[in-house]
């Protein structure tokens, strides 16, 4: 397989994992599903790290937005760890507009992938 197709396909399952980690923090709405993350939720997170550094080891040039995605990881684990009854909204808006960090840089990898493949052509 091509470090290209890789990369794209990388890309992609991304996307897909950002969304559904998004999906999950914007329907919960009570503390202990931001505090008690289930199995499958840290396993796409995981997923979506190892993707990452696989994009960046591949990639021949390294991006500003390639570390954006920490923002949103640290949206995802410090409610975890600190939120209570007292500031339960404070902590959901962090994982819900936190986790959108997650998507952002996938999109502009995508974007970058779309424009370079039809420069070529």
């Amino acid at each position: 397989m091509s470090k290209a197709i890789i990369i794209r396909l990388a890309v992609f399952v991304k996307l897909v994992l950002s969304v559904l980690i998004c999906t999950y923090f914007w329907k919960s709405s009570q503390l202990i599903e931001i505090r008690q993350l289930p199995m499958y939720v840290l396993i796409m997170c995981v997923v979506y790290i190892a993707l990452q550094m696989l994009t960046r080891r591949l990639s021949e040039n390294q991006n500003w937005w390639d570390w954006v995605y920490y923002l949103g990881l640290l949206c995802i684990m410090i409610p975890v760890s600190l939120a209570t009854e007292k500031n339960e909204q404070l902590y959901h808006a962090m994982t819900d507009y936190g986790t959108l960090l997650l998507i952002l840089p996938v999109l502009v990898d995508g974007w970058y992938l779309l424009r370079s493949k039809s420069s070529r052509v």
